[in-house]
């Protein structure tokens, strides 16, 4: 019984030192991305992950050949665990695009993914986007420290969708993985 407590109470005191120490005991694996756009709009379309890392590292190299004065987005975050258990943890139709470049929308995923972006290269932070934007991701990589302490293992889809007055122009899908760095117990 003594020992089982002292287990118990080391478990605790590695939790709570993992947690303090601000060192996540997880890392989100980008797996693949896809970005599909419409040729009238964005002229240069290459997305991917490169796998030199396991965390992988996302790119983007975007050209706008029309100028996008006014945007609107959809974005879903879903997530499958292991046991098929499907749920959505972000599901916004038709949010302001202007707002998300500027940094006016709430939310604190959303607010990750933005500045995640905007680390990546010169991703646009104001409207219009201009004709000839040459829009350039490098080695994007997730800071995990800015997630909460503990994430659940599981599949993870990001599924964008870019408009200009109804206009669908850009489709954006990254597939990951959140996965546990050592296992407890």
């Amino acid at each position: 019984m003594k020992s089982t407590l002292n287990i118990f109470l080391i478990w605790i005191f590695y939790i709570l030192l993992h947690i303090v120490s601000g060192k996540r005991g997880f890392d989100i694996v980008m797996e693949s991305l896809k970005c599909t756009a419409d040729p009238k709009y964005i002229g240069k379309n290459d997305c991917f992950i490169d796998k030199s890392i396991k965390q992988g590292k996302a790119n983007a190299d975007l050209e706008f050949i029309h100028e996008i004065p006014t945007l609107t987005y959809s974005l879903t975050i879903d997530a499958l665990r292991g046991n098929s258990e499907h749920f959505t943890l972000i599901n916004l139709q038709n949010a302001d695009g202007c707002a998300f470049l500027e940094g006016k929308l709430d939310g604190n995923l959303v607010k990750i993914y933005r500045e995640t972006l905007i680390q990546g290269g010169n991703f646009p932070i104001k409207c219009p986007i201009v004709k000839d934007y040459h829009l350039e991701l490098k080695n994007i990589v997730v800071d995990v420290e800015k997630f909460p302490p503990y994430l659940p293992e599981a599949k993870f889809v990001i599924k964008a969708q870019v408009k200009m007055e109804k206009v669908l122009f850009l489709e954006i899908e990254l597939n990951g993985t959140v996965v546990q760095k050592r296992k407890i117990g």
